[in-house]
């Protein structure tokens, strides 16, 4: 008998799309991702956090899985001047989580994520 596969035992590159919440302690997330995601066969996890206008993502620490998405990332016609971003948005992944973000801008880059 062939054995139940979860979704876990078939992701591989999972794009996480956290919000931005200031008292939220991304590092902390991060520590409980890795707990959970040990178990699984994930090997390449992106995270996009959407920044508020009035955040300036110069002044966020740093992670190599965290990328943060700035309005001020897109041009006036809605071209992307952030490079990272677009490396990010143009691998495929074999799931996306959307968590608890309404940013329409981000939506349109990542919808038609592979």
């Amino acid at each position: 008998m062939r054995e139940e596969l979860s979704i876990w035992d078939r992701v591989k590159r999972l794009l996480i799309v956290l919000p931005y919440n200031e008292e939220l302690e991304y590092f902390e997330y991060l520590k409980a991702l890795d707990e959970t995601l040990n178990d699984s066969n994930v090997q390449d996890l992106k995270i996009i956090v959407p920044l508020p206008k009035q955040v300036k993502k110069e002044i966020l620490p740093t992670h190599r899985l965290i990328h943060y998405f700035s309005p001020k990332d897109l041009s006036f016609f809605g071209k992307l001047r952030d490079e990272e971003m677009e490396r990010i948005i143009v691998q495929p992944y074999d799931a996306l989580i959307w968590l608890y973000t309404d940013d329409k801008k981000l939506f349109k880059l990542l919808k038609n994520v592979h």
